[in-house]
């Protein structure tokens, strides 16, 4: 979506909210070939190179079906955990 949509006022809460677990996916480790392609691509745009979808596949080297359903697993496994046990991540 372009900045326009993705700032639609009746919406704009669920899409940071959504945007952020995709940044916790990225670079969560949970595929370490997506972590290491996500550091490179914000490495990449911090250096001036520009912030574009295909450039952030090219980097994550994938495509949308593939990040799609790594991030739907990811999730998946975020709520499967019982509430009594602390995930990785949060050591």
């Amino acid at each position: 979506m372009d900045r326009q949509q993705f700032h639609d006022a009746d919406l704009v809460q669920l899409h940071y909210a959504l945007s952020s677990f995709w940044v916790r996916y990225l670079s969560s480790g949970f595929d370490p070939g997506l972590q290491a392609g996500f550091r490179g691509f914000l490495q990449g745009v911090a250096s001036g190179e520009p912030l574009t979808a295909d450039r952030l596949l090219e980097n994550l080297d994938t495509d949308w079906q593939g990040l799609e359903s790594g991030f739907f697993a990811w999730m998946h496994l975020q709520f499967l955990t019982p509430p009594h046990e602390i995930r990785e991540e949060s050591r």
